[in-house]
């Protein structure tokens, strides 16, 4: 374990030293602003040929330790989880659960709770039971505003339906006032 404490420091550091590279002339035209480094290719580009007083291409020597590449800063490799059956297969000592993206409050809520029995980490939550909470809090006002939104919806049936049997007894009584008993007229045509 003091050798990977080390592995990692000494990954932060080099980290830290590493500069940012830049693409070639991205100062000069706002679409390569904030576009990440590509190798300049250009037969007499000067980046490429590594003249005095140009900006430097990335080298060898920046990378990370190979026992702690793909770790984060706490050792941890990171596992993206979206299932039961992803959290269950997750080695607590060695690796974090990751919370995907597209999860929906009801089964963050389970994998949270398994998470717990478990004792595995989840890199993207900081304090579990405050989740848990939280998470709680929002199902319990959703579910408030649903019975309240259901129910207004059912006056709404209701006062629609009672629009309706009241417009057909007007439409029936007026039909009733505007027909006329049938006269016989007789046409004289010429």
């Amino acid at each position: 374990m003091a050798a990977m404490k080390k592995l990692l420091e000494a990954r932060t550091a080099s980290k830290n030293r590493k500069p940012t590279y830049k693409r070639v002339q991205s100062h000069q035209f706002p679409k390569l602003k904030d576009v990440k480094w590509r190798k300049p290719k250009g037969m007499g580009n000067k980046v490429r040929r590594n003249r005095r007083g140009k900006p430097s291409m990335p080298q060898v020597g920046f990378g990370s330790p190979r026992a702690v590449r793909a770790m984060n800063k706490y050792g941890f490799k990171e596992v993206v989880v979206s299932n039961i059956k992803d959290l269950e297969a997750i080695d607590s000592k060695t690796q974090a659960a990751v919370l995907s993206k597209t999860l929906g409050s009801r089964k963050k809520l389970d994998l949270l709770a398994k998470a717990k029995t478990l004792k595995i980490k989840i890199a993207n939550v900081k304090d579990i039971d405050s989740k848990i909470k939280s998470l709680t809090k929002e199902k319990k006002v959703a579910k408030k505003t649903e019975t309240k939104t259901e129910a207004k919806t059912e006056v709404k049936e209701v006062v629609k339906e009672e629009a309706k049997v009241t417009d057909k007894k007007e439409t029936k009584a007026t039909d009733k006032k505007e027909t006329k008993p049938k006269t016989a007229k007789t046409e004289v045509r010429k």
